[in-house]
């Protein structure tokens, strides 16, 4: 590999399943029919565990209020799962401090990089 140019090694495409995944997907398929989708059966499951933490919460002496929790836990936990596959990874960014000697409040990180960004006023434009 070492005579390869830099960039593209090959392998798999991003996404493309290994080998273990496409025999597992498959294997599932077989038993729960050709449309089955992991994800989707994960969302369905996280609906019916919300259904069943809302009539724990609703019941008064049946469950413990820890019991309440613990089952309002696992709903969150189900529905975290579900949102990795469909809502983006929010990225930390890092702000250089050019001035050593101040400390920047997250504040006016923010501000200060707003403003460096804001284009200058050409001529006789008038500013917003």
């Amino acid at each position: 590999m070492a005579d390869k140019p830099a960039g593209n090694r090959g392998g798999r495409k991003a996404g493309t399943l290994n080998k273990n995944s496409k025999f597992l997907l498959h294997r599932l398929k077989v038993m729960y029919g050709e449309h089955f989708d992991p994800v989707i059966k994960m969302a369905e499951n996280a609906i019916k565990m919300d259904k069943l933490a809302e009539s724990v919460l609703r019941t008064k002496t049946k469950f413990t209020p820890f019991e309440k929790m613990t089952a309002v836990g696992n709903c969150i936990g189900a529905w975290d799962k579900i949102a990795k596959y469909t809502s983006p990874v929010l990225k930390s960014i890092e702000v250089a401090n050019h001035d050593e000697d101040k400390q920047l409040s997250p504040w006016d990180s923010i501000t200060t990089s707003y403003t460096k960004a804001k284009p200058e006023p050409q001529g006789d434009q008038p500013t917003h």
